[in-house]
């Protein structure tokens, strides 16, 4: 699923917004910041400082550097050995959260009981690389996979560890190579001499003619901050094909950045490390000193080929003094992993173990040629749908840590189904209306694309009497969707929408959005971005100049693979939430605690009023017995005044309301959409929330039935949630709901032994 811009007009038919103007090149996509970088609104007068400035010079520990390494992985066998040797040999003196296992979506329960086994460790999933290693698959097939897990390596260091813990180095292995983290800091402390602040350090080899501007590294390869930065925003902004990509994550990989330095749109500076052993290298004792001998020094100075120098090698590993090699090993930074097999013949076998737990998604970039708007007699206008192109540009926006956990005494009943309809809800498209294109001067029309579902006919609508306004700046952002009028669904899917377009747009774009919730919800907690919006009422006709850029979800029709946006705009959501400057400290957080009864709720989920003073109790008894300081809020969408009346909570006190939530407890609705302005800016201290959500069971009322596991999570996905769930009990309908104390009482138990804020 990807996230879509275009840079053409376009019709929101399914909020009877349209607008009318002349293509022109899109713009450049830009990262999730860089719109949004001064879209801050302080709404307290001690601001904490801007959570939204990036690191530029992370510290080192001492005089060593700070060093982040990837592992490309997979949970196939006998790959996914390896991975769990690699933890077991070399990631227990890492710090923790230093090292993180790139695997694919093979061997899924394997891979995630072997993440349980090394909780300092990361584990990410990355989809779209099950057939990295090309075996059954073609040869482009397994390069291709390749080159997705390479683009995920800078996108969780750009969106994740770039915001939260910095590294001064981020190192990408193969699985075959061990590594010793001190070893390497040392080694890349001594190189950042000779090439700061564009350093490449690993095993380098030239191409095979030897020259030495054609570098490629072998194994794997270590980049300092600056050009794993500046190589992270290419990717974002670049295919494969503008980057000249055609091969694997090594030699291809290194082919296109070269391509790029060679344009001037990068520095790259190699530095070869005598520390780095990889297959294709041999440690030999001449002169009481450690030499290596590598494929390509032998090649330059011998005319060795591949098959004599493996022949060389074969030779050497078997006559190596095993005493000699550990001293190899021992002071190595990166080392070929069956080299421990050749010094150290009594390393036991491993146990395979392990899974990860990453969701991924990707952007479209859409366009078509340009052209300038005219506006002829209304009566006589031609509309004919614009046919655009979708040119996928990245396979990945967004990655994962958390899954939801389903709570019930039934689980292992429901377990499967769960986690099925979970996938399918995350990862299918929803059919429904959505946006559509038309341009006033046919003559440069390609002819019909959208369909049925995702197509408004324009003769359809009385829209040529529609009231009409011209609106002017150098580009646009438009979005409309599903429900605009309804505060909850404005909050669960048309944010992150918007902060999308902001991140993806310059700041001299306007946005064309509908008035209504999402007027006042900006007014309220980001003035600055409200100001930027040309607030339209619905049936109103936009008459434009210049690009535009729509956030936009067509249905699966036509075999045509769906998108939708919203899983990826959510990394640029979680940018403008944690740019809004309000923040509490830990003594001022809240327990909250939606309750859905009449007369504030007027349809569906309603909780059993008696039922519901039990749930308080247990919630103010957990807290109380696991000493937890937040004090209880019961939140059910109004607010007191002094003189004892009762009235709507404003959206900015609802907004510091939930903010300074350390947790959330309640039924699905609108008061839990409110989730969405939980403190996430860490990953180590995710949000906790705990959702009741009709289950597996067979309710008697039909709605439940239909809207099994019906949950936040498909909207939040990617946020950083402790996320669970507690299924409604089988006695429940839709005006008296209820759900198993006894579960309850035990979820909260666990969630408040943990470090809640």
């Amino acid at each position: 699923m990807r996230s879509a811009l275009s840079s053409w007009p376009l019709l929101l038919a399914a909020a009877a917004l349209a607008t009318i103007g002349g293509p022109a090149a899109a713009s450049s996509p830009e990262p999730p910041l860089a719109g949004i970088r001064g879209a801050r609104r302080s709404l307290r007068s001690s601001a904490d400082d801007d959570p939204r400035v990036l690191a530029e010079a992370p510290a080192g520990s001492g005089n060593l550097p700070t060093v982040q390494v990837y592992v490309k992985a997979s949970g196939n066998s006998p790959w996914l050995e390896r991975s769990a040797r690699l933890m077991r040999e070399c990631t227990s003196t890492a710090p923790e959260g230093r090292v993180t296992f790139m695997f694919d979506n093979n061997n899924a329960e394997n891979v995630d009981r072997l993440g349980l086994e090394f909780p300092n460790v990361e584990i990410n999933h990355v989809d779209g690389t099950d057939n990295q290693t090309g075996d059954g698959q073609s040869t482009a097939e397994a390069t291709k996979a390749q080159r997705i897990k390479t683009r995920m390596v800078f996108m969780d260091y750009r969106f994740n560890k770039l915001r939260k813990n910095p590294a001064d180095f981020a190192c990408y292995l193969d699985d075959d190579m061990a590594f010793n983290y001190q070893n390497l800091q040392a080694d890349l402390a001594s190189k950042m001499k000779e090439c700061h602040p564009n350093c490449i350090v690993g095993e380098i080899f030239g191409n095979a003619e030897g020259h030495p501007w054609h570098y490629w590294t072998v194994g794997g390869w270590c980049m300092s901050h600056k050009l794993v930065r500046e190589i992270g925003e290419l990717l974002a902004k670049n295919s494969d094909e503008t980057l000249n990509w055609k091969g694997s994550d090594d030699g291809g990989f290194n082919a296109a950045l070269r391509y790029k330095a060679e344009a001037g749109e990068l520095t790259l500076s190699y530095a070869s490390s005598d520390r780095w052993f990889s297959e294709l290298s041999i440690a030999t004792l001449e002169d009481d000193k450690i030499t290596k001998r590598t494929f390509f020094s032998e090649r330059m100075e011998k005319g060795t080929n591949i098959g004599e120098f493996a022949q060389l090698r074969d030779k050497w590993s078997k006559e190596i003094d095993p005493g000699f090699l550990r001293e190899v090993i021992e002071r190595a930074a990166v080392y070929y992993v069956e080299l421990v097999d050749i010094a150290l013949r009594d390393v036991p076998a491993l146990q395979m173990q392990g899974e990860p737990q990453l969701a991924s998604d990707g952007l479209a970039d859409v366009s078509t040629s340009d052209g300038e708007a005219i506006f002829p007699n209304r009566a006589e206008l031609s509309l004919t749908p614009i046919r655009f192109q979708e040119n996928e540009e990245n396979p990945v926006v967004l990655q994962t840590f958390f899954r939801p956990t389903l709570h019930d005494k039934n689980i292992i009943e429901f377990e499967s189904d769960y986690r099925s309809r979970k996938r399918g809800v995350i990862l299918t498209t929803p059919s429904g209306r959505s946006a559509s294109a038309w341009q006033v001067d046919g003559s440069t029309s390609q002819g019909d694309f959208l369909h049925g579902y995702s197509y408004e006919n324009p003769d359809e609508h009385d829209w040529l009497s529609a009231p009409l306004v011209e609106v002017d700046a150098p580009c646009f952002g438009a979005f409309t969707g599903w429900q605009p009028q309804s505060y909850g669904h404005v909050l669960d899917y048309h944010l992150s929408q918007v902060a999308f377009l902001a991140g993806r747009l310059s700041r001299e774009c306007r946005l064309l959005l509908l008035e209504g919730p999402l007027q006042d919800i900006l007014l309220a907690v980001d003035e600055e971005l409200y100001n930027r919006v040309l607030w339209l009422s619905p049936g109103t006709v936009a008459k434009m100049k210049g690009s535009l850029a729509v956030a936009f979800h067509p249905s699966s029709l036509n075999d045509r693979t769906a998108v939708v946006p919203k899983w990826g705009a959510n990394a640029y959501l979680q940018s403008w939430l944690n740019a809004i400057d309000y923040f509490v400290s830990d003594e001022e957080k809240v327990v909250v605690y939606h309750s859905r009864v009449v007369p504030q709720a007027k349809h569906g989920r309603i909780m059993d009023p008696e039922h519901n003073g039990h749930i308080i109790e247990i919630i103010r008894r957990s807290l109380e017995r696991n000493g937890r300081p937040e004090r209880l809020v019961v939140y059910d969408g109004t607010t007191l005044a002094d003189d004892g009346s009762t009235s709507s909570m404003p959206i900015l006190e609802q907004f510091k309301l939930f903010r300074s939530a350390s947790a959330l407890i309640g039924t699905h609705g609108t008061g839990l959409a409110n989730a969405v302005w939980m403190d996430v800016r860490s990953n180590e201290r995710p949000a906790k929330v705990v959702e009741f959500t009709p289950g597996g069971y067979q309710y008697s009322d039909d709605a439940y039935n239909f809207n099994r596991y019906r949950n936040y999570v498909q909207n939040y996905w990617g946020l950083p949630y402790d996320y669970h769930h507690i299924a409604f009990a089988p006695n429940s309908t839709d005006d008296r709901t209820f759900i198993d104390l006894e579960v309850l009482d035990v979820v909260l138990d666990g969630l408040f032994k943990q470090v809640v804020s």
